[in-house]
Formats: structure tokens, sequence, C-alpha cells
């Protein structure tokens, strides 16, 4: 071989120990695209070079890996920053490095401090965890035979784990750590930096900071400072697609690099935005880097039959609807509704109920106060302070749920972000119910497939707002597990001081969006009170023929308000006896007041009209107006029945308890003569309805004549003598 040759083999030898690839190795795990708390799959990486050759505790190397389709960490693990209010994750995690067993002479150990390698920033929210490494790879691994320091190589290489259980790092270092694999009588060869992941604060204190292998008992190993390293995404803003699409679309995926001691606020920054990035260095990584797939399932919803509600905006005291409760109006209503998502998903601890008003209503839900005027906060405490938490609890009628499996607290939570102030009350326009599951279980579960929920809601407003409708907005989140706790045994997934959990065999549950609902609930009405009374007339003969000819018919309608309320609004429902509807609106009828209308065809404006009988020639003249879709033809060609219907309102309660009462009769005539009459049937069979100065009647009453009364047309309206009457 010539010495050119030569040359570029001994090049390309050196260039690739320095320059060597980070080896990348993935697990990959099915995910819900739009889930809000994913798990995604373990990420292994494995150095056979001397890549992080210039890194020391004064010139860290930052490795970062990001997330791509929008994904976001849904937990926080790491974040030093005094905002963090956990602050147990302020504290970094230190991850065991380990020799890959079975490789390298057996008296090989690991050389490398427990804080080499350490998660410096994992933060909920961002699409970005980082890490740091401060120790240089060209003394990780220490010969025995002879004693010297070494970077790994294809032969010696250094591995370590991220996305994985308390409990499985300490299935993959534990042993390692502990040296099993040294001759007899030797000292044992430490392979690996740590038992397990755990936290840079326990570290300090624990019995692991500066464990003797030759004469610790490994029992001694308190493996409750154990810490998982889950991978858990929030997709529920990304872009990522579900299977079958092509993989560049439904992969997650995360992207490797890094860089060198000029990197400032990983540790400490507010956001991964203030990050300031230094130079990149020459380490690469290997391409395999999917960590999940996504997929998708439907949820099905169905609400039951219910009645919309309504309620005055009036001061009556002691009905939650007055000057004694503040000036409240409130009113409730209740839904019955269906949800589920199948048995791959279910109806978990942790599923929720949202309710939420328009933003510009300025009705919502009381919140919960005690006899001072206090708040409580989710756990019931009283809140002190001047400074709301972000949730609290709301009255107990406000938003209470039934399922026909498991609970929902007493006290359902309301958002102190979108409150209202009516009148001194604080009301919220966002509400939520939160799953308890089956509380008689240990631990507490959901159901597998569907749930049926009850939920009663009572909304409220300020007695002087306007009138108006009542909507809510409702959401039903369906989570995809009952518990994260590990069921290893000594992983009972808790600190020591019992701040949190750490130990988590699982991602938080996950939630989806399983049914949309906007719920019509009833409306808040104009403080007034009604007085109603409807007559009936059975029979009005035909006006015209088919060819628009006149019948020679005709009907006089009359009617008296013989109640205690003006009549401001009647009306006439008149139904012919196809069943086609037609309307008339009539004149306003005070208090003992009679009014007269002659029903005939009209030359002038060839149609049927109601003529007012007081002024037949310049009085007022009435069209019905057809109220069923598809009709073409005039009104009048077809016999028919009439209602009248009319109602008094007042702007208060003066009407609360008065009786409106109508009466009337009908005369039917043909040109100029007067066949008969009867009087008009009221709806109700019985007086209770209408006070009668006249007799209920419940069946026709004919009047008969006993001759021709000549001018009786031309005087319409004139009361007929009694003793023309039998």
């Amino acid at each position: 071989m010539n010495l050119k040759k030569l040359l570029f083999v001994a090049l390309f030898a050196a260039g690739s120990m320095v320059f060597a690839d980070v080896d990348l190795s993935t697990t990959i795990r099915d995910v819900y695209i739009r889930g809000t708390c994913e798990q995604a799959g373990v990420i292994n990486m494995t150095v056979d070079g001397d890549d992080f050759a210039d890194a020391s505790s004064t010139t860290p190397v930052y490795i970062r890996l990001r997330l791509d389709h929008g994904g976001l960490l849904c937990r926080t693990l790491v974040w030093d920053h005094p905002n963090n209010p956990v602050t147990f994750t302020r504290s970094e995690i230190y991850v065991p490095m380990r020799l890959e067993e079975g490789e390298g002479n057996f008296l090989d150990s690991l050389a490398v401090n427990p804080d080499a390698l350490a998660i410096v920033r994992w933060k909920a929210g961002e699409p970005e965890i980082w890490l740091r490494v401060t120790q240089s790879s060209s003394t990780w691994i220490e010969d025995n035979a002879p004693q010297t320091s070494n970077a790994p190589n294809p032969d010696r290489r250094v591995s370590w784990s991220i996305g994985i259980s308390a409990s499985r790092s300490s299935l993959d270092n534990q042993e390692l750590f502990l040296g099993g694999t040294a001759n007899a009588g030797s000292p044992p060869a430490r392979r690996a930096s740590l038992p397990f992941a755990m936290r840079e604060d326990l570290y300090a204190t624990s019995v692991i900071n500066g464990w003797d292998p030759t004469t610790s008992d490994p029992a001694s190993l308190e493996i409750d400072e154990a810490v998982s390293t889950l991978l858990c995404v929030d997709l529920s803003s990304s872009n990522l697609e579900a299977l079958p699409a092509p993989q560049e679309d439904s992969a997650l995926n995360f992207d490797p690099i890094s860089f060198d001691d000029q990197t400032r606020n990983v540790e400490t920054g507010a956001s991964f935005t203030n990050i300031t990035l230094g130079q990149l260095t020459s380490v690469a990584f290997s391409d395999d880097r999917i960590i999940a797939r996504g997929f998708d399932f439907g949820c099905t919803g169905a609400v039951a039959k219910f009645n919309p509600v309504s309620a005055p905006l009036c001061l009556i005291a002691g009905q939650q609807q007055g000057a004694a409760d503040e000036g409240l109006v409130c009113v409730p209503n209740t839904l019955a509704v269906a949800v589920g998502c199948g048995s791959q998903w279910g109806f978990h601890v942790g599923s929720r109920v949202e309710l939420q008003t328009p933003s510009s209503a300025n009705y919502g839900f009381l919140f919960r106060v005690d006899n001072n005027g206090r708040y409580f906060d989710v756990n019931g405490a009283v809140v002190t302070g001047g400074t709301l938490p972000a949730w609290m609890q709301l009255d107990t009628t406000a938003l209470a749920v039934t399922a026909n499996v498991g609970t929902f607290p007493l006290n359902s939570q309301g958002s102190t972000s979108t409150t209202i102030d009516a009148g001194g009350n604080l009301l919220t326009r966002y509400a939520r119910a939160i799953y308890s599951g089956n509380t008689t279980l240990n631990p507490p579960a959901g159901v597998s497939d569907s749930i049926t929920l009850s939920i009663t809601a009572t909304v409220c407003q300020w007695y002087q707002e306007d009138p108006t409708d009542i909507v809510i907005d409702m959401d039903f989140y369906a989570t995809n597990r009952d518990s994260v706790l590990d069921d290893e045994p000594g992983f009972d997934g808790r600190l020591d001081d019992s701040t949190g959990l750490d130990q988590e065999a699982f991602c938080d549950p996950s939630a989806r969006l399983a049914f949309e609902y906007e719920w019509a609930f009833g409306s808040f009405t104009a403080c007034e009170s009604t007085a109603c009374a409807d007559i009936f007339f059975q029979y009005v003969p035909k006006t015209i023929n088919a060819d628009g000819s006149a019948t020679g018919f005709w009907s006089g309608v009359s009617y008296v308000n013989h109640g205690r309320a003006d009549l401001d609004t009647v009306i006439g429902n008149i139904y012919e006896a196809d069943g086609t509807h037609w309307q008339v609106t009539f004149p306003e009828l005070p208090i003992r007041n009679q009014k007269t209308w002659l029903m005939d065809f009209d030359e002038a404006a060839q149609a049927v009209v109601f003529a007012d009988a007081a002024d037949l020639e310049n009085g007022d003249k009435l069209t019905p107006e057809v109220q069923t879709d598809g009709v073409l033809r005039d009104f009048g060609t077809l016999r028919s029945s009439m209602f009248i219907n009319a109602c008094g309102t007042e702007g208060d309660l003066s009407l609360q308890g008065v009786q409106a009462d109508l009466d009337g009769y009908l005369l039917i005539g043909k040109d100029d003569v007067i066949n008969g009459a009867y009087a008009a049937r009221n709806t109700d069979d019985g007086a209770g309805a209408q006070s009668g100065d006249l007799p209920v009647l419940n069946s026709k009453k004919e009047w008969e004549f006993p001759g021709v009364i000549d001018d009786y047309r031309n005087h319409y309206g004139v009361r007929i003598a009694p003793s023309i009457m039998k």
C-alpha cells in the first residue's frame, strides 16, 4: 500500500473516532393523535466514540431533543424556576450511564460521575427536553489492566435511556451499579454510574452518595428515590395524522442536536424561547428517531329530551330570586347524556364534564361561600389572602353530576379567569366536574366503555340585567386510564416527603374530547306577570266558494273582557276543515269592554276580512294570514273553527294570581237573515281558569229568532234585546 493510501486510511480512522454518531434506538408506541398526555416510546442513546471529549463541569455540552408535529410535553419533570409551584421538580434528574454488559474486559469499570449526565429542563407545554453532559467522554471508562482512562469505542459502548419508569431504570442499571460481574475475590467493577435515575437533591443526602460496593448491603439502596422519565406528550394541538397516513405525517419523531457551553438559560429560563443557543458541536446522531405512531377512533354521545326553563328577572324573596338572595335570579335545569368511546378508551378517573357560557353573557355559575363570604379552593380549604386560586369550589347547586357507575365530587369547580360581578356576587362562566370513578374499589376505577350521566346545572344572573336566552356549551372529555402507579413491589410512586408522584409507570391519563353539545338551557325573561284566557268557536261557515264567489254566509264574532286585567294581546287562530291554520291579530281589549267583528267577503278587497262592526265603512278591516306552509288558496273557502287567545301582561308582578276571563258569542247569517247564534266554549272544562261573570258552557247553546231582523246587519254590534230571544 502506498503512502497516500496509508495516510487516507489513518485520517479516516481518526475521523471516525472523533465524529462517530451517537447511536439512537427507540421503541414505538401507538398514541391518540389529539390526546392530552400520550405515552410515547423509549429513547436509548449509545456512545461508541469520544463524542463528548470537550465536556466538563465548567464547559458542559447540552443535548436538545425537540418533538415534531407540534407535540408538547404534558408534564414538568425538571424546571428550576421560582414560578414552578411543584418545588421537588426544580431539582435536576441524574440519568444513569452504563457500560454495555458483556463488552470490554470484565474488570473494566465505568468511571462516570453520577452527575455526568443530567436532565436539566423538561417543562410542560414546551416541545424540548434538555440534557447536560459535564464529564469528558475521554474519561468515561477505566481500564484495570493497566489502570488508564479511555473513551468509549465500538467494543466498549456507553448507553443511557430516557422514557422509562423508575422500576425499569432500576432493573436496567442496579446490577451493573453493584458490580456483579467482577471475579470473586476482586473488587467489584462498577459498570453503571447510578443504580437508577434520581434527583440531584436526593442524591446529595442519599446512601448512594459514597456507596461502597465492598461494604454496603444492596438492600440499603433507597429505591423509593428512583425517578421515572416517561415521555408523556400533549398532542391536543398537534398536526399528527393517524395511520394509514404516510410515515412523515403519522410518525412522532424527536430531533436531537447538541450545543457547546456558550448555551445560556437552559436550566432557569422562564420559557424555552429565553434560551440562548451556543455553537453546534461535532456530535452527530443516527436516524432512528420515531417514538410514536398516530391512531384515531370515534366516540358517540346522545342527549335525552329535556325542557327549556325560564325565570323572570324579578325580586321574589326566598326563592333564590330577590333582595333576600342579594338580587340573584337563579334557574336550574337537568340533562341526561350518554357518552361512549369504546373499549379501547373508556371513561376513566379524571374524565370531566365542562360547561361554559358565552364570553359576552352576564349569567354564570355561583361559587361556594361560607357565612363570612369566603371562598373555598378545590380541596375545600378556605381561600385566604388577596389572590384567588385558578379554580375554586362551586356551590352544590351550581353543577351536580351523577353517573350510572362511579361518582363525581359534591362540589364541582369553577374557573376564576372567567368571572362575572353580579351585584357583588361572584359568578363564573366556566364550570367543570371531574369524575372520581367507583370509589369503592382500590384504587378507584371508571368504566371501560360508555357511561350515562345526569347533569343538573343552576345558572344565575343579576336581576337588573337584560333578559336573554341561556345557552351553555358542553364538552365531555374521556380519559384512557384510572391510575399511573407502578405495581412493581417497592415502587409505590410517592416520594419520602409525599410532595408528589415521581415513580409513575404510566403517563397521566390522556383526555380526548368525546362529545360536544350546545345546551339550549332556557331564558331569563323580563320581570312580567301574565294572565291569559281562551275561548273556542266550534263552527264557522265558509264564506266564499272555490271559484272566489261569495257564499252569502257571514259570521259575527263578539267577545268581552270580564276579567281583572287589560288584555293587550288578542289573537284569533282559525283552523279550516283540512287543517290549514290562519291567524288574525285583534286590537287590545281593556277591562269590561266588548268588541264585535263582521267576518264577511269584502267586495273592494276581494277577500274575506274581519270588519269592525262599530264602523263598517271606515273601521279596521283585518285579513287573516296563513300559518301553514304551501297553501296558495284564499281564506274562507272551507268551514272552520276558531280559538281566541288573549293575554294581559304587566311589567311587574301585579297580575300574579289574577285570572283573566274572556267570554263571547258568534252570530251566523246568510245574506240579510240571521240563521242563529251560539255562545263560545271556554277551553278549560270548568270555571277554575276563568272566573265567571257568565257560566262556562261545554256545549253549543243555540239562539233562535222569531223572524227576520231587517236592520240587524246595518246596526251590527248593537246588543240584542232579550225580548227577541228564547
